[in-house]
């Protein structure tokens, strides 16, 4: 080929393995941002917390729903939540009022969801103290019927 000619590609971009257009994944991606979320203080995974008001990193795609038991979401995203960072629509629309820790019935024990690490590299410390009254004051967590009797244990529908 000449020299001003370009070689022709074999292969085009949208296919290629090492091209993924941003549409396809950056703009998509949580990728440290920090958000504003509502801690129930009277939930035990609470305790020691100085305020409802509580600041999250978020650093993955994990969305939760709140439990239709309201003892069992203990941490719920603010409706206005996006406080520092970069976030698409989308991510942000499932953020807004989504459940950040809810706690569930498993047998004849509880497991507590994290929507997100709440150690992540042990960088952000507001949510680490959630994650230390998990270990020490799961196995006392007593999850009380909610209004008109719905249990903490859901179903999916």
């Amino acid at each position: 080929p000449k020299a001003t000619q370009r070689p022709k590609s074999e292969t085009p971009f949208a296919r290629r393995a090492d091209f993924v257009s941003q549409e396809q994944e950056g703009t998509r991606a949580i990728a440290g941002s920090i958000y504003r979320a509502d801690v129930d203080l009277t939930n035990p995974l609470g305790f020691g917390l100085p305020s409802r008001q509580l600041y999250v990193f978020r650093n993955g795609t994990t969305f939760l729903r709140p439990s239709r038991n309201p003892y069992a979401t203990a941490v719920q995203y603010t409706p206005a939540p996006l406080v520092s960072g970069y976030v698409s629509r989308t991510n942000l629309r499932q953020i807004r009022n989504s459940a950040a820790v809810v706690v569930s019935k498993a047998g004849a024990g509880r497991v507590i969801l994290f929507a997100d690490d709440p150690n992540f590299r042990h960088y952000w410390h507001g949510t680490s103290r959630l994650f230390t009254n998990a270990l020490l004051l799961g196995p006392l967590l007593n999850l009380p019927e909610g209004p008109a009797g719905i249990s903490a244990e859901e179903t999916e529908e």
